[in-house]
Formats: structure tokens, C-alpha cells, sequence
């Protein structure tokens, strides 16, 4: 659960807290660094640790004080799920996420005080190892190790309406999961495109290796 436990000032603080105020309708969303410190550890603990104890509606009572958002609240919302997820899959560190922030035309609309920032430093510093840890984890369920056996051969490839024309070598590849044995994946990969895979491949190691 939130270690902050949501709005218990009167009415007229917390509505200062974490809403535009109504006397100017050209004021930009604002929200307690607080509460949204709370907001973005009840999206993790939602969106990546699976908790059962949380749910949005909770999330939303304990940090808008209301279980259904308006309007603004809920874009704000989604804004900060989108950039949880992009600094999560590109696994930014703490520098990162923070140039982003100051850099970012759009994020700097959403998240357009030194508060906020400071906020979102502070949440992905505490967390993003745990996320990236995560999401490990789920690639590992979902597709990790499942790669058990892989054979290869080369193939001349002829063009059909002139058989005595050879085109040009392919690459046959099959792959065999753990999940689908009896079903290998077939398929056939000519001299360009094997060379755009193994040029990923090459990307893929360098991260790997950077990460180890």
C-alpha cells in the first residue's frame, strides 16, 4: 500500500492540492509533489508488481480523493502511465528520465514544475531497478529460455518462370520452442535480410553486455 494515505485536510485544501484552481480556467494541473510521488508508486505497484491490494480506484481515492477522475486528473494520469512505460522499456536511469523531462516539449506541458521533476527523479531513482527487474522477469515467463534448439541450411532460390535461372542464396531457419515443440518455426531469410538480423543481434549484445 501507499505509504501516503491520500488528502485528510478540509475540503478547500485538498481541492488547492490537487486541482486547477476554478478561478482562473487557463491554470495548468497542479498536484502536491506528495501525492504524486503516491501516484506514481500506486502505478507501479499496478502496473508492474501486479498487486492485488491496489487497484486504480484505490489509487485514486487515496490521491485525488475521489475514485472517479475528471477530466484533467485522468489525462494526467495516463500521461504519467505512458512515461512510466517508456523510461521502464528504454530502461532510462534517474539522468535520463530527468533530460527527458526538461527536454521534452510534451512532457514539459505535463510536468511543468521543478517539483514534479524533482518528484519523478526521486520515484525513479527509489524504483527503476525494480521495474527493469520485472519486466526481466515477465520476458523470461513469456519468452525467455523457451529457445531450444536451433538448424539452418543454405538454399538456392530459383526464379518459377525461369527454372534454369538461379536468383540467389537464402538462409532456411528453424527454431524449436520449448512451449510448441512439435511445431518449429520455419522460414527463409536472403542474403539482405540476414545481414539487417545479425546487425540487431550485434545491438542486442552490445545492451546486454552493457547491462551485465
Amino acid at each position: 500500500m501507499f505509504s501516503s494515505t491520500g488528502p485528510t485536510e478540509d475540503a478547500e485544501s485538498s481541492s488547492n492540492l490537487h486541482t486547477a484552481s476554478e478561478e482562473d480556467s487557463s491554470t495548468t494541473f497542479s498536484i502536491d509533489a506528495k501525492y504524486f510521488f503516491a501516484l506514481l508508486k500506486g502505478l507501479n505497484q499496478i502496473m508492474f508488481e501486479k498487486d492485488d491490494m491496489m487497484t486504480e480506484s484505490m489509487m485514486n481515492q487515496q490521491v485525488f480523493g475521489n475514485e472517479s477522475l475528471n477530466e484533467e486528473q485522468n489525462t494526467f494520469v495516463i500521461r504519467c502511465k505512458q512515461l512510466i512505460r517508456l523510461a521502464s522499456y528504454k530502461n532510462w536511469t534517474p539522468t535520463q528520465l530527468k533530460e527527458h523531462l526538461l527536454s521534452d516539449d510534451d512532457a514539459k506541458q505535463v510536468f511543468n514544475t521543478n517539483d514534479l521533476v524533482q518528484t519523478w527523479v526521486k520515484f525513479w531513482t527509489q524504483y527503476s531497478s525494480r521495474i527493469h527487474q520485472q519486466l526481466v522477469n515477465e520476458s523470461k515467463e513469456d519468452f525467455g529460455n523457451n529457445l531450444t534448439d536451433m538448424k539452418w541450411r543454405i538454399d538456392q532460390k530459383t526464379n518459377i518462370n525461369r527454372l534454369s535461372e538461379i536468383s540467389e542464396s537464402v538462409a532456411v531457419v528453424q527454431l524449436s520452442t520449448k512451449q510448441d515443440p512439435n511445431h518449429p518455426l520455419l522460414f527463409e531469410m536472403d542474403k539482405d535480410t540476414l545481414k539487417s538480423v545479425m546487425e540487431q543481434f550485434k545491438v542486442i549484445q552490445k545492451r546486454i553486455d552493457q547491462l551485465s
